[in-house]
């Protein structure tokens, strides 16, 4: 998709927004210009930024990676609510290609954190491994793919998760764990809940979870 003014007669709404936009236009300014609301100058220029990444993605699989983790997180979700099957397989297939060369810990925490968003199991021995990550943001974002999957395959590793060392991550495993474990692990999150060592957001997340569980345990009754 090539866009330009020399072919403004042309162009859509949503690309004359856009290309205000490669101008450094903030949103202010380009609604001001065209007289329309600043959410729908924001909708043109996120149906653009959507297009360009999906005909990218159709020429050339390899590019798409970078384009998504290029995208800010309102415009990845959003991207992720419109993307179609074939496009998602393609995301996917990139991420089982590079996520274990990768060495930057933004990108990498954007591609678990999409794992998790898109509910699909076949990452789940990856989430394995870095559930043991030295960075404890990949252990945090692993642990909260892993409750959003919801395999009780994760429940030796949310458990370990729940004894870390950071207090962040054990609160990304014990709501984890809550989402997955039956009542017969209860005794496991009410160690954290009634230990006064713990930080009040961690014996917090413990009680949530308990309650999490035995509401999900009177429901199959």
């Amino acid at each position: 998709m090539k866009l330009d003014w020399e072919n403004i007669e042309n162009l859509s709404d949503n690309e004359i927004s856009y290309l205000l936009y490669l101008e450094n236009k903030t949103i202010y300014q380009i609604s001001k210009i065209r007289n329309l609301s600043e959410d729908i100058v924001k909708l043109h220029i996120y149906k653009i930024k959507k297009d360009l990444l999906l005909s990218e993605a159709k020429i050339a699989d390899s590019n798409i990676l970078s384009e998504y983790l290029s995208l800010s997180k309102p415009e990845r979700e959003q991207y992720l609510e419109c993307i179609d099957k074939e496009n998602e397989k393609c995301l996917l297939d990139e991420f089982s290609k590079t996520m274990m060369d990768i060495d930057n810990i933004e990108d990498l925490m954007v591609i678990i954190w999409t794992i998790g968003e898109l509910k699909t199991n076949s990452f789940n021995d990856k989430l394995k491994f870095y559930a043991s990550h030295p960075h404890g943001n990949i252990r945090r974002m692993t642990y909260s793919a892993m409750g959003k999957i919801g395999s009780v395959e994760f429940l030796p590793y949310l458990s370990n998760g729940m004894k870390d060392i950071k207090p962040q991550v054990k609160q990304y495993a014990i709501i984890a764990f809550g989402k997955i474990a039956d009542k017969e692990y209860i005794y496991k999150l009410n160690d954290i809940h009634t230990n006064k060592n713990e930080k009040e957001y961690v014996r917090r997340a413990a009680k949530q979870s308990i309650e999490l569980i035995l509401d999900r345990n009177n429901n199959e009754r």
